[in-house]
């Protein structure tokens, strides 16, 4: 029920902060760190800035194969070794994480996982 007695609060919460602006903090959010994300990897980001909003798609550097299983063991690596929580899925001919931003991330989340994933990417 715990879900059911928070609702009350949550919109508070968003009406206080108003959800237009939520969702323009999230998106530059979003953004900035795919786009740092990719600049610490020497990757790129997977999709046009126009075509984002609090996601977006980043290549993973040095993964081994894209496959479902490399992305399921990436993933769960990432969140076993470093409570880093990311979705990890092979595209063409690679892997890619698709970070999001909600109120409740701030630019060291990702830089956390800037700074782990590759190591395990390598090894993986």
């Amino acid at each position: 029920l715990s879900s059911w007695l928070a609702v009350p609060a949550g919109i508070a919460f968003l009406e206080g902060i108003g959800a237009q602006r939520l969702r323009a903090r999230n998106h530059a959010l979003a953004l900035a760190m795919a786009e740092t994300l990719a600049a610490a990897w020497g990757t790129e980001v997977g999709a046009p800035r126009s075509m984002l909003a609090a996601m977006a798609p980043v290549r993973v550097p040095g993964a081994p194969e894209p496959s479902w299983e490399a992305g399921r063991a990436l993933r769960r690596r990432l969140w076993e070794e470093h409570r880093v929580e990311v979705p990890v899925m092979p595209v063409g001919d690679a892997l890619w994480a698709r970070i999001s931003a909600q109120a409740f991330n701030v630019p060291q989340d990702y830089r956390r996982l800037a700074s782990a994933l590759p190591a395990l990417a390598a090894g993986a």
